[in-house]
């Protein structure tokens, strides 16, 4: 990733203000079918082009380190079929007020969303479309996304992981997996029974949970299915799969709410 954003390359600035759309270079002009070739675009309040050359504003609105790190995630996510999303149906096609933004805005706008966790309406105003756009918008990048990159989170050997021991751990070489679970908030369900299922006593509200497990130098390396905020964290430990991925020799490191995964983890070998 440092190679990448140290590469020197800068983005290209593609004027959007009163540019007439295209029907070539799906990538960064707007994609316009044919018979609305003669739409132009309205500009949004910010599009990728405007923080480019600050890796500053990039790591802010989207997390990443660089504007060469977010094109090289952009060009993978293409590779795998962004450009052939559809996230248009014939009633937005009809609409007066339709405009399409670019393929990489959209992206960015994802990323903005995931990021800053800006609702809806706010992305609305800054890229100018519905909020029906966006949610569709967020929700095909978001099902590509979930498909293309599962493949990056994975839980690595103790021994490549033992090869770079950060200092704060160089007293817990042996561990391979930090644990915790988190929470998501969620609307409350309408179905008393779903209502049960996902309401959280910790977080006094309904929510969904999962496991993440981290390594020593910080890298997610694994993620449970969500359930419901009810399910308590050895129970989703038990069930989630991750036990079945250790092995004899591995520590795993856990807070004492876990402590009752101890005589499981013996069984394979595995310290807490």
């Amino acid at each position: 990733m440092r190679t990448l954003c140290e590469s020197g390359t800068e983005s290209e600035n593609v004027p959007l203000s009163t540019a007439s759309c295209t029907k070539n270079d799906k990538i960064t002009q707007t994609n316009t079918p044919p018979a609305e070739l003669s739409v132009q675009v309205t500009r949004p309040e910010i599009i990728i082009d405007d923080i480019a050359s600050s890796d500053e504003e990039v790591l802010f609105y989207t997390g990443l380190p660089c504007y060469q790190a977010f094109k090289a995630l952009f060009d993978t996510l293409i590779a795998a079929g962004a450009d052939r999303m559809n996230v248009d149906d014939e009633i937005m096609m009809q609409e007066k007020s339709y405009r399409k933004l670019r393929l990489i805005d959209e992206f960015f706008m994802v990323m903005m969303r995931l990021r800053l966790g800006l609702l809806l309406n706010d992305l609305q105003y800054r890229f100018k479309i519905s909020t029906g756009r966006v949610s569709r918008i967020f929700n095909s990048w978001i099902s590509l996304m979930a498909t293309c990159l599962k493949s990056i989170v994975f839980l690595p050997p103790l021994q490549t992981l033992q090869q770079k021991v950060p200092d704060c751990f160089k007293n817990f070489s042996d561990t391979r997996i930090v644990l915790d679970c988190t929470e998501i908030f969620i609307e409350t369900p309408s179905a008393l029974e779903n209502k049960s299922l996902t309401y959280s006593s910790y977080k006094s509200h309904n929510t969904f949970k999962s496991l993440v497990g981290v390594s020593m130098t910080g890298a997610v390396v694994f993620l449970s299915n969500l359930w419901g905020g009810s399910a308590s964290d050895v129970h989703i430990t038990r069930n989630c799969g991750l036990l079945e991925l250790l092995e004899e020799g591995d520590a795993v490191m856990v807070d004492k709410g876990f402590i009752h995964i101890q005589s499981d983890l013996k069984k394979k070998g595995v310290e807490i």
